[in-house]
Parts: structure tokens; sequence; C-alpha cells
């Protein structure tokens, strides 16, 4: 009987003190390179989420097969790995700053209108990136047609990979 008390108190005061016995949704990136990480937001709610880590090295590089073995071990799928040069990069920009063009239906390299959600999604690397793009534990949801959306993790690295940025959006 006495465990059962003891449980029921903790958790009574991890839900009084706003603290959660669960980790937030991947969490984990927070363990990767602790020491270059130099940016870290995270909005979790019950109905959605963000997260966006940014890491710079100043010595060395990342190194993509190991990036994304971290990744994999922890429940992401690599789906895609694509270039983009910085003509396009360039125009990654939303209220006069760099962006990460992510919205609710995912990543658009290409866009042609105006989403104050953009502005959620600041961008320190610039130049030519790397995207990374993964499947993750979590979904997104098409507000509109209730779409379920799977890729929804993406790392970017600037060209001579001593820069690396974490983008997870889930939820609706």
């Amino acid at each position: 009987m006495r465990f059962l008390e003891t449980t029921l108190f903790v958790i009574l005061i991890s839900t009084l003190s706003g603290c959660s016995l669960f980790p937030s949704p991947e969490g984990f990136w927070l363990n990767y390179q602790e020491d270059d990480r130099t940016e870290n937001y995270s909005d979790q709610g019950p109905w959605g989420g963000k997260r966006i880590i940014h890491w710079k090295k100043d010595i060395g590089k990342f190194n993509i097969p190991s990036v994304i073995k971290f990744a994999e071990d922890n429940g992401w799928k690599l789906q895609n790995n694509s270039l983009y040069n910085s003509s396009l990069t360039n125009k990654w920009v939303y209220d006069n700053k760099p962006i990460f063009p992510l919205y609710y239906k995912g990543f658009i390299s290409h866009f042609d209108f105006s989403y104050s959600g953009f502005a959620d999604y600041p961008r320190w690397i610039s130049g030519d990136i790397k995207v990374l793009t993964f499947t993750t534990n979590f979904i997104s949801i098409d507000p509109g047609t209730q779409e379920e959306i799977r890729r929804n993790g993406f790392i970017i690295l600037n060209s001579e990979q001593n820069e690396m940025t974490l983008y997870h959006m889930w939820g609706e």
C-alpha cells in the first residue's frame, strides 16, 4: 500500500507543479552534442507542438551518417536528402527575416504566399542548405482536410557542415 501512496503523491506533485513524468515529444534531441547547442525552442501542447534546436561547431563538422543514425536510433526514418542552393534559400524569408518554410502541410521549398506561421521557424543557416527529411514518432494534421502528414522532422545543415538546425512540428 505504501508504494501506491508514494506513486499517487508523485503524480499529484508533478501535476500541480506543471512538470511531466513523461519526456516532451522528440526531447531526445536535447542529448545530441549538447556542447554545440546554441538555440533551443520547444512549445509542446496537448494538440500539437514544435521543437527547434540549432547547433554550431567552432571546430570540426557534423557527420551526416552519425546524425542520421542518432535520429533512426530514436525512431525517426530518413525519407529524403536534398540540397537547396542559395539562390532559393535566400528567398526563404518572412517579415524580412530568414525562415525555414514549414507549415501545417509540411516543408515547402518553393512558396508564393504569405503565412504568419513561417515566423515560428527562424533560420540561422544561410547559403546552400542540405535538408534531411524524416518521418517521426508523431504526425501533423492538415486542419482543412484532416490529412496526416508523416514527414514532419527536418534537419538542415550548411555547406561547411559546421551548423545544423532541427525543425519538428506535430499535431494540429
